[in-house]
């Protein structure tokens, strides 16, 4: 594509953008045809994707209102002509296959029946582009005026095909009261605030659309990428897509177009658009995609679900009316519909006074019984024409339902779809004369018919698409409509496979179809038989299976489950999982063993159930979706979630609540335990107290209902309106004597209310202030050498804010007090805290700064903390020049005896009340605690230091934190721009291979906007600098260009920190990055399967290479035990291994010198990691004259064949560790387990001894 033609539509959209006049930008009200999507005038269809988003462009830059379009030739031939000067606009197109003459093996041209050339679409290698030139009408002289074209719908016509869509979508949707709207991918639900919240109905509907455009990115459906939080990249990216999509199906709908918060946007689109522009060409794309796919919904929804061809307007109007009015009726419905279609059977509705009349249909005829939904939701059944009415609750009656239309089930049922896709497959084979698909998809179905007669199991066959492939779903549905967990996939090569939770299995021949049934017929007989097994003999298999180290099994997750289901009026009852016998054994230890069902409280089946596996983890599904490995979970509190998530809807249809929703009551500090007793619940998130969903509001009438949102707004209004005075900072004490009182966030003193003003007058700018109001500064005009400097103002402010924690200097005496109003201890900081939320104003007379400080003891003889904690150090061995670092952080110190650049020691200061500290000496061992012996203070100083001190340490983590994130950001722009390292003097040394992990520093050219790393081109040249930096203060990361870049990226795989290695070997790390904790990664991680953890990345690397295994890279010794436990939490089930340097030569020396402490530093780390994560240490050996000292040093050195024979004595040797612990653990497990016996009966006589002393003292 032409690169003038991607900048030109860029440049302006990025400027219409800026000004908020990008198409999708402008608002336009429902209820109104607005006639402004492009058309082509010579088709009358309307343009799409791109070409659609360029013209609308082109028409708010040069105002045109007319939205026709067409090319110079094809205005001559209507008879019109372009005005001499008009400038064309080019639109392109994508010639994605050709049409090619299909040929024999002998290169003859294949002909059909009548003797024609037969001809095939062949797709492109390389797709094709084509542009052309079009004019607006309003540049034409001659045309014909524009005619109205669009009939306007009524409200009702607008919002039943809305609702159409949203049904069809088979996205859940959530109300909750409040102004949030959004999808969530992990739950593929959408929460909406309640309909009335909104101005108008359209309203709703545009919203609920908008979110649906996002839930298409579901990997069930267009499968995009939609990871990335709030604010990122990614984010923008899908906001953009969808604020497009809505645009397209407003327009179609007449919904209107509600941009909502677009500008939040502003800056990340263009920031996309200027990075790369043909990003804009592949949004238009994406959001043609998500408006086709939703609109054809409706159209599917109509065709597969409701008969109306025999209805008119007036009908149709008063049934989605009634439906909409009257919620229960419409979940009968809903109910009614969901076991229709399973058979095949769609629904006939009719009006009435009071209800619908319901009628099921096959085939174009009507099969009786028949219902009647009425507006409460009851449902009354007809037998048949002479039939009286009978009343049924909505479950008894889905039960008589099923009952009734079972004999006119068919044994496969082809929706609409599906069968499109099978002719379109069927004619693509007769003109290639192939019969793949046909020939399994016959004898597939003569099958069905056999597995029907004998079984009465039917199939539903319908279309599935997963973005734009598409396949045929069998799914398998019992006698009592109950669906399986089981389903088949054949797609248009003939290809067939099993789905068995959530794993396909193939089979490619007419020979397997047979094996393939009988495999889905025992799976859905054992699934039909499952009542029939007996509690105890399943129960038996289930706890066969021994709890891992986590307390995890079978059982612990039955149990939990169980509780769950029945705190919520659920039936739950587990079975074995059964699986289909062509399985390898390896294949079937991976399956889950065992199945939990559930029903509601009349005993239905749900389309719901709990797969569980031989460790305990578990993935609750609905009907017999596919599923991650990612959700397979063992969190007791994920695992109930998610089970509550998906019965919900169901759970809806049977439990009728005066509220749906959490409703908040202002429950005072004297009455909460009476609330509680009653069933309300506290809710952190907001701080208050509320009703659960679906519980009687009758006892809790003494409470005021509140909105809890609209209570911090009156908290924060309080606050605004303090009378703010101007205390210079020396006259402080003097304010604070008079009764002034100090607010941190606003960073200001103020006068109370309810203290005379009049003592304040000196520090009153006038006689009422509000809260102080920051001024902007504008940067750009500020001096180059005060922008960083006022930059760190402003951040520091936001740090502050930010800070979570308000810490108090809270007396013994008074701690209870503090504790009711709401305070919590930190036990770590050993001081009170407010909450963030909770307001201030009640603890102000125990903030810091409101003290009334009380002389300290005369100190001017005693020992300063700094020089007596450094006397210690010293004594120690530890080296400290000046006066040692008291800001409760670690230090790291060379001690004596080390080399240059060594740094052996470690310390850790306190000043907060007495001081005390912690010192360690590597190389001697010594590891001790200080306490200081100098000056005691009093209690009130003490809680005063304290507070203050975990105020600063409470700062500085979060000031950390930005500073993390920050680096982490600078160090993404330059490892995406830089390239894979192919050569480097290092790798050559190192014996190691390119690989696509560790790359070259980059051209200081290539650097993206915004990126505040500086690439020096020479080490010459990057020294200058750095020496300059180090001269003028500056701190700031400095890299030379060719060097060596590895990622270190953290458990959640974002990357914080870049290791450099020049070619020497010298290895670097950027300023202000997080080291702890972050890892280079070779291979990819699975939890379940083994990987190891080494300390250097040459190592990492061979490894990698050798092993085939992922291989993590922890940098250095020190970080492999926070590398560790980050991946150890993130990958329960795996097995590691520390692939550990063994620093044989260090540990000799020391001996030598008969040091104690870490002798073989490689080795110990390894080991206290391994110790700490129940992981395994595999270490080198080496000739007490060999220098090497890790993997690739013996791989290099010594060769292939010794390499790996030294790894096979280490993994054996971990095996042997490995099996001889799980010995002891029994045996331990067995001793305590009699101990405990033993230690319960001496209970049990002491107790019996007592009561028969009791006795004789009666």
């Amino acid at each position: 594509m032409k690169k003038e033609y991607v900048q030109d539509i860029a440049e302006r959209l990025i400027e219409q953008i800026k000004s908020n006049t990008a198409p999708w930008q402008k608002p336009w009200q429902g209820g109104k045809t607005s006639e402004v999507l492009p058309i082509n005038l010579n088709t009358g269809k309307p343009y799409r994707g791109m070409n659609l988003v360029n013209l609308m462009s082109v028409a708010e830059a040069k105002g045109f209102s007319d939205n026709r379009w067409i090319t110079y030739k094809g205005a001559e031939k209507l008879g019109a002509q372009v005005r001499k000067g008009e400038k064309s606009t080019s639109v392109h197109y994508w010639k994605f296959t050709e049409e090619v003459a299909l040929k024999d093996e002998d290169g003859n041209p294949v002909l059909d029946k009548e003797g024609k050339q037969v001809t095939v679409h062949v797709k492109l290698d390389k797709p094709r582009v084509f542009f052309a030139n079009v004019f607006n009408a309003e540049q034409i002289d001659g045309l014909p005026p524009k005619e109205q074209t669009i009939r306007p719908l009524e409200e009702w016509e607008r919002h039943k095909r809305a609702e159409e869509i949203l049904e069809a979508s088979g996205v859940k949707l959530r109300h909750k009261a409040g102004d949030a709207a959004f999808y969530r991918p992990s739950t593929d639900e959408i929460t909406l605030p309640l309909k009335e919240q909104f101005p108008t109905a359209d309203n709703y509907y545009a919203t609920a659309l908008h979110e649906l455009g996002h839930a298409t990115g579901h990997p069930t459906r267009l499968n995009r990428d939609l990871s990335g939080g709030f604010g990122s990249e990614n984010y923008a990216k899908e906001e953009l897509r969808a604020e497009m999509a809505s645009l397209f199906i407003g327009q179609e709908l007449q919904i209107g177009h509600d941009p909502g918060q677009h500008i939040a946007y502003l800056k990340s689109w263009v920031k996309v658009l200027e990075d790369d522009p043909k990003e804009i060409f592949r949004a238009a794309r994406d959001a043609d995609l998500i408006s086709s796919y939703l609109l054809d919904l409706s159209q599917e929804q109509k065709i597969d679900n409701t008969q109306t061809t025999d209805q008119d307007t007036e009908e149709i109007k008063q049934i989605f009316l009634m439906r909409q009015q009257n919620q229960e009726l419409d979940q009968s419905v809903k109910a009614l519909n969901k076991i229709g279609k399973k058979s095949g059977f769609s629904l006939a509705l009719q009006p009435s006074e009071e209800s619908l009349k319901v009628c099921f249909v096959k085939n174009s005829g009507m099969i009786e019984p028949h219902v009647h939904v009425h507006k409460d939701g009851g449902i009354g059944l007809v037998g048949g024409i002479s039939s009286s009415m009978v009343m049924l609750s909505r479950s008894e009656a889905i039960l008589a339902v099923t009952s009734a239309i079972n004999p006119f089930r068919d044994a496969i049922t082809i929706t609409d779809d599906a069968k499109k896709f099978i002719e379109k497959v069927q004619n693509m084979e007769e003109k290639l004369q192939d019969n793949s698909f046909s020939t399994n998809f016959t004898y597939l179905k003569n099958q069905l018919n056999q597995q029907f007669s004998e079984s009465s199991i039917s199939a539903l066959i319908e279309l599935k698409k997963i973005g734009d492939q598409e396949s045929l779903r069998v799914s398998y549905v019992g006698k009592n409509n109950e669906l399986h967990h089981y389903s088949s996939s054949l797609n248009e090569k003939g290809f067939l496979s099993i789905a068995y939770n959530g794993v396909n299995v193939p089979s490619s021949n007419t020979g397997a179809v047979d094996k393939h049934l009988a495999d889905i017929t025992q799976a859905s007989l054992a699934y039909n038989d499952l009542s029939m097994i007996a509690d105890h003999e399943v129960m038996s298999r289930v706890k066969a299976y021994k709890a891992n180290a986590l307390g995890d099994s079978p059982q612990t997750t039955w149990e939990h489950l169980k509780k769950v289901a029945q705190e919520n009026g659920l039936f739950a009852r587990i079975s074995d999982n059964i699986l289909p016998q062509n399985l390898s054994d390896e294949e079937r230890e991976q399956q889950p063993k065992f199945i939990i069902n559930y029903a509601d409280q009349e005993q239905i089946n749900m389309d719901v159930n709990t797969l569980v596996f031989a460790n305990g983890k578990a993935v609750t599904l609905q009907k017999n979706e596919e599923y991650e490995a990612i959700q397979v979970t063992s969190d007791p509190m994920t695992q109930a979630k998610n089970l509550l998530t998906l019965v919900d809807s169901e759970l809806r249809m049977n439990i009728k609540s005066t509220h749906t929703e959490k409703t908040y009551i202002d429950v005072g500090f004297g009455d909460k335990e009476e609330a509680k007793q009653l069933g309300a619940r506290w809710d952190s998130k907001v701080k208050a107290w509320y009703v659960p969903a679906g519980m009687d509001m009758k006892p809790f009438e003494k409470w005021k209902v509140i909105n809890p949102e609209e209570q911090q707004k009156d908290q924060t209004n309080t606050i605004s309106k303090r009378n703010f005075i101007n205390v210079p900072i020396e006259e402080k004490d003097e304010a604070k004597q008079l009764g002034a009182k100090w607010d941190r966030v606003q960073k200001s003193w103020y006068i109370p209310a309810g203290i005379d003003s009049k003592p304040f007058e000196k520090w009153m700018e006038q006689e009422v202030q509000q809260s102080p109001i920051p001024h902007q500064i504008d940067l750009d005009n500020v001096v180059p050498g005060m922008k960083d400097h006022l930059k760190d103002i402003e951040q520091q402010e936001e740090i502050i804010e930010q800070t979570e924690k308000t810490y108090l200097a809270i007396p013994f005496s008074e701690k209870e007090e503090a504790k009711q109003l709401g305070a919590k201890f930190d036990a770590d900081a050993k001081s009170w805290y407010v909450p963030i939320n909770v307001n201030i104003e009640p603890f102000e007379k125990w903030l810091p700064h409101n003290q009334n400080h009380v002389d300290l003891p005369d100190t001017s003889k005693s020992i300063r903390p700094e020089d007596e904690f450094k006397a210690a150090l010293m004594q120690a061995g530890l080296m400290v020049q000046g006066d040692p670092i008291m800001d409760g952080k670690m230090h790291r110190v060379p001690v004596e005896g080390d080399r240059k650049g060594q740094i052996s020691g470690a310390y850790k200061g306190f000043v907060d009340g007495r001081p005390a500290g912690y010192i360690r000496n590597f190389k001697t061992g010594l590891e001790e605690k200080w306490k200081s012996n100098s000056v005691s203070f009093n209690v009130v100083d003490t809680a005063r230091m304290r507070a203050e001190a975990a105020q600063n340490r409470a700062n500085n983590e979060k000031r950390l934190e930005l500073l993390y994130e920050r680096t982490a950001e600078q160090a993404q722009m330059v490892y995406e721009v830089a390239e894979v390292a192919e050569q480097h003097p290092y790798l050559e040394k190192k014996g190691i291979n390119s690989n696509q992990v560790i790359k070259i520093v980059p051209d200081p050219e290539v650097l993206p906007r915004g990126c505040e790393i500086k690439i020096a081109k020479t080490w010459q040249e990057a020294k200058q600098w750095r020496d300059e930096n180090k001269q003028k203060g500056i701190n700031e990361t400095i890299l030379t260009k060719g060097d060596l870049l590895v990622p270190g990226y953290n458990a959640d795989g974002k990357l914080m920190m870049l290791q450099t290695i020049n070619g020497n070997g010298f290895k670097g790390y950027i300023k202000d990055a997080k080291k702890s904790g972050s890892f280079a990664i070779f291979g990819e991680i699975q939890n379940g399967k083994p990987f190891l953890i080494a300390e250097g990345v040459a190592t990492a690397v061979t490894l990698y290479e050798q092993t085939k295994q992922p291989v993590i890279a922890a940098f250095d010794s020190g970080n492999l035990l926070n590398v560790a436990r980050e991946l150890r939490e993130k990958y329960q089930e795996s097995r590691i291994y520390f692939a550990s340097d063994n620093d044989h030569t260090v540990e000799a020396k020391n001996r030598e010198m008969g040091k104690n402490g870490i002798l073989n530093p490689g080795v110990e780390y390894a080991l206290q990691a391994a110790n700490e994560i129940q992981g395994f240490v595999l270490t080198p050996k080496f000739a007490k004259d060999d220098p090497g000292t890790d993997w690739n040093d013996l791989f290099k050195n010594q060769g292939k064949e010794e390499f790996h024979e030294q790894m096979r004595s280490e993994l054996s040797k971990a095996k042997a560790l490995e099996q001889s612990a799980k010995v002891i653990e029994s045996k331990l497990a067995h001793q305590n387990e009699i101990t405990k016996r033993i230690e319960d009966q001496k209970v049990f006589e002491r107790k019996l001894e007592q009561r028969e002393s009791f006795k004789l003292k009666r």
